[in-house]
């Protein structure tokens, strides 16, 4: 986040910091104010230094990073549609909540891991100077650089050799920032790795589950092993969601089982 705020103080017209819970999933979120300030300023970077520890919302996400537009309701203003032109990132000290991830967002995201350089006191930058290890200078004094036009100067002869490489070759990113958004996406999918481990696809059409069987099921899952938030998910609607994208079809007009609705091609991958 450090990094983030030196080019926020060195280009404020370019760069903001945004709310933690602006991708929070849920109706108590209201995320179009969080990106009100990007009504009146054509901002290149939105960051934030942690996500919210709320699911985040996968179709806002999508929306933000691909510049469709998004419903927005500035201060004592009515609704209109924004396009977000700016780089969205967030420096967090946590995988974020992704919940279940669809080919679409796993497009779009990347996560970089960082280990930080920068010394933190004085004490601690005559300590590492003194055994002659590589360190960036302590974070307020980095801070006290761009005070002037000289040390925003500097820092931005630093950005324009990485400017001039995006804007000759493109964004190329190392598969290891794909390969670690992925893993987050199934560790934070618990739905989709409980759907994964307790059923598998059938060929045969008489093969089928209810939801009376499916909820019967869930009473097995220990619930001691979830903090609150992710016991909440276990209902029986996002169940049938999550199983839905895991490519099973829910036939609301077949009975099984004495009731009216039941995905098909289903059984039970656990044997005894």
């Amino acid at each position: 986040s450090t990094l983030a705020k030196m080019y926020a103080k060195a280009f404020p017209i370019y760069a903001v910091k945004m709310l933690s819970k602006t991708f929070d999933e849920g109706k108590d979120t209201d995320y179009n104010k969080n990106f009100s300030s990007f009504v009146h300023k054509s901002y290149r970077l939105g960051y934030m230094e942690e996500f919210g520890r709320k699911q985040l919302d996968p179709e806002v996400m999508k929306a933000t990073v691909e510049g469709d537009s998004i419903s927005v309701r500035p201060l004592w203003s009515e609704m209109i549609q924004l396009q977000i032109q700016a780089k969205i990132e967030a420096s967090s000290n946590f995988d974020p909540n992704l919940g279940r991830v669809d080919a679409g967002l796993n497009r779009r995201g990347r996560i970089f891991k960082f280990s930080s350089k920068f010394i933190d006191n004085e004490k601690d930058f005559n300590k590492c100077r003194i055994k002659n290890k590589f360190m960036i200078t302590p974070r307020h004094k980095n801070m006290e650089y761009l005070n002037d036009d000289m040390g925003k100067l500097a820092l931005f002869h630093i950005y324009k050799e990485y400017a001039k490489k995006y804007y000759d070759e493109g964004l190329k990113l190392p598969s290891k920032c794909k390969d670690a958004f992925e893993q987050a996406a199934l560790e934070s999918d618990i739905l989709g790795d409980w759907v994964r481990r307790q059923f598998c696809h059938s060929d045969n059409n008489k093969d089928r589950f209810n939801k009376s069987q499916i909820k019967d099921l869930m009473q097995g899952i220990d619930m001691d092993d979830f903090d609150e938030e992710d016991k909440n998910k276990f209902k029986i609607k996002n169940v049938i969601a999550a199983m839905k994208a895991e490519g099973y079809c829910y036939k609301k007009d077949v009975r099984h089982g004495g009731r009216r609705g039941c995905l098909v091609c289903i059984k039970n991958a656990i044997t005894f």
